[in-house]
């Protein structure tokens, strides 16, 4: 629905749905500014420009966003500050592996998105959207890596477009020899994030055609870690 109104340019029923999600999460705000980032296409060479600058700061682990929030914290102080203190001392307790299996992939999967990119925007009628979505998505871990809840939190609102985007890239490879093998890697792939992805105490993931816990003794845990999950003690 929000994609078809980007597409007939109507923003205020954009903006009329992104209201209606304020009213349950806060992030909502971001899909304000990405009305008028998703319908531009980008250029293949600002694709590339910003493969190469997005990964040279991952990858040399610049602490730029911790120190902006560090400044910030100090001049603001209360309420916000109390967020931004609480946040940084998460970050020292959970931190992505620069070099993972995870980072890889997802090196392979931006190098996929620039080679397909014009293909994918001028085959599927919004594709473009998609594609730009999984251009932020990548650039989530790329360039708040420093601070994982930012990561957590911002990539869950583009993770969608992921699955999306890669049916639309074995759509368009579907008459290829080895479709097969590229399926089957693919969705390898997949299962293997989502078990370690979620495996945390708090955000565990259960499949119902296995064994997995009942609501009661998901309740148990909670009632008994949460408080220290949340940083409520």
């Amino acid at each position: 629905m929000l994609l078809r109104y980007i597409e007939e340019r109507k923003f205020w029923k954009y903006s009329l749905l992104n209201l209606i999600g304020l009213c349950f999460h806060s992030i909502s705000l971001i899909f304000f500014v990405l009305y008028f980032f998703l319908r531009h296409k980008i250029s293949v060479r600002t694709l590339w420009i910003v493969f190469i600058f997005s990964n040279i700061y991952y990858f040399s682990q610049i602490q730029l966003f911790s120190l902006i929030a560090t400044a910030i914290d100090g001049m603001i102080g209360g309420k916000v500050g109390h967020a931004i203190h609480f946040y940084l001392a998460k970050e020292g307790a959970v931190r992505f592996s620069t070099v993972s299996i995870g980072s890889l992939e997802r090196l392979t999967t931006f190098i996929v998105l620039i080679l397909n990119y014009n293909k994918v925007c001028a085959t599927f009628k919004y594709g473009k959207y998609f594609a730009n979505m999984m251009l932020l998505y990548l650039l989530c871990y790329l360039i708040f890596n420093e601070l994982p809840i930012l990561v957590t939190r911002f990539s869950q609102q583009f993770g969608f477009a992921y699955g999306i985007f890669y049916s639309y890239i074995i759509s368009l490879y579907g008459n290829s020899k080895n479709i097969a093998i590229y399926k089957t890697a693919i969705c390898c792939y997949l299962l293997l994030w989502t078990f370690s992805t979620h495996r945390q105490l708090m955000d565990k993931y259960d499949n119902f055609l296995f064994r997995h816990q009942s609501f009661e003794e998901r309740a148990r845990v909670y009632d008994h870690y949460g408080s220290a999950y949340l940083g409520m003690d």
